[in-house]
């Protein structure tokens, strides 16, 4: 049967929506949201499909997440590549608005070391004597961590919400599943595409504030140290930290076995923003060993089972 006036075949509409409210009955949310969404953009004009998607993600989303819906992201780069632009299309995804915290990798793997919140005292040393750390202990504070227990935190989360994951880890081999699902690090291009508020575009110097002081905490201000999460004013889609406190170790590619954001830190001057602050400096290494000396923390993508998103196949290349 069909109703003429929206051309949808209603015995087909009412048998998804059936199917949904049933697998959202059943806790089933995934699937419940894959059957309303499958149905959303022929829907009848009087429906409750954006209600029940809506509850579908309420209880999909993890706690502390932000949806970024998908767009193009075009943006003129940093300094050292004479502001040259970005031009590439990005997937939806979410995001945490707070980097990964020493109490949530905690409860995830159970193996806080005290590795994990020494952090370098000076971003320069004598060689001589080699670098200094400070013990900066607290839940709330960033975790200071490896690709690999970065990547070993993202598995262990898929697994114990019931997600695919997408890293297969042998010994210190690490290969990165492209249509996975669940945890992951961001790559370069979702994290500069949160950081400027997703479609909303906002090309601030400071990501949510009117000074560096209102966003960051960085040498001028943080006393040398790393401090709790949150603290400062979150960016326009609500997340916090993307400009000082830990500088964050992001997905790497067939390139670049890691890539880092280099957007400041606890330990570094607030007087040179072309080096320091813009969002858009992005570095890439395969010296995972240099990487551990310095003091890097994340924060961590969530792509649910419904999501198409190929974000791990666009390969990070300098702006053109």
């Amino acid at each position: 049967m069909k109703d003429k006036s929206s051309s949808v075949d209603i015995d087909i509409y009412e048998e998804s929506r059936r199917k949904g409210i049933e697998a959202y009955n059943e806790q089933r949310y995934e699937y419940a949201l894959k059957c309303f969404m499958s149905i959303e953009k022929v829907a009848p004009p009087k429906n409750d499909l954006k209600t029940w998607i809506q509850k579908c993600q309420q209880k999909i989303e993890p706690i502390d997440y932000v949806l970024v819906p998908g767009g193009h992201f075009s943006c003129k780069a940093h300094y050292y590549v004479n502001y040259k632009s970005f031009n590439v299309d990005v997937d939806s995804f979410y995001i945490c608005k707070y980097e990964l915290t020493q109490g949530e990798y905690n409860r995830v793997t159970g193996n806080l070391k005290k590795e994990n919140y020494c952090w370098l005292m000076e971003e320069s040393w004598v060689i001589s004597e080699g670098p200094r750390y400070i013990e900066v202990r607290g839940d709330s504070i960033p975790v200071r961590g490896t690709f690999q227990e970065f990547v070993e935190y993202c598995n262990a989360r898929s697994k114990d919400e019931g997600y695919e994951g997408f890293y297969e880890i042998k010994g210190n081999s690490i290969t990165v599943k492209h249509q996975g699902n669940g945890y992951r690090l961001a790559t370069p291009y979702e994290w500069m595409f949160a950081a400027f508020g997703g479609n909303l575009n906002k090309k601030e110097k400071f990501l949510g504030g009117k000074t560096l002081s209102e966003v960051a905490w960085h040498l001028g201000n943080s006393n040398n140290k790393p401090h709790p999460v949150g603290l400062k004013k979150p960016n326009a889609i609500g997340l916090y930290d993307l400009q000082g406190n830990a500088p964050e170790i992001l997905q790497g590619d067939k390139n670049s076995k890691v890539f880092c954001s280099m957007c400041g830190g606890y330990n570094v001057s607030n007087w040179n923003y072309d080096q320091a602050y813009d969002p858009t400096y992005i570095w890439g290494t395969n010296n995972l060993k240099d990487i551990s000396t310095w003091t890097y923390g994340t924060r961590i993508v969530f792509i649910p089972k419904t999501f198409r998103n190929s974000n791990l196949d666009k390969i990070y290349k300098d702006p053109q």
